[in-house]
């Protein structure tokens, strides 16, 4: 697996950590809310639990939501 070294210290994380963010980013900047934000965040990120309301993605494309879910996998290739 491909590393990167991060600039504040000596922790290795891999790149797929960049694309998650990504992804993250993409469903708030089309629905203004976080993907996994409930009362329960931490359990919705660790079970990747995060659903697409069409109230909150009224404008997304259908290949937009499919690459989110795309990005949004446990062990990525």
């Amino acid at each position: 697996m491909k590393y990167v070294r991060r600039m504040s210290g000596n922790i290795l994380i891999h790149y797929t950590t960049n694309v998650w963010s990504i992804g993250v980013t993409l469903c708030i900047l089309l629905s203004g809310l976080s993907p996994f934000l409930d009362e329960q965040t931490y359990g919705n990120i660790i079970n990747i639990d995060f659903n697409f309301h069409e109230s909150q993605f009224p404008y997304a494309f259908q290949s937009v939501k499919i690459l989110i879910q795309t990005i949004f996998v446990r062990e990525p290739k």
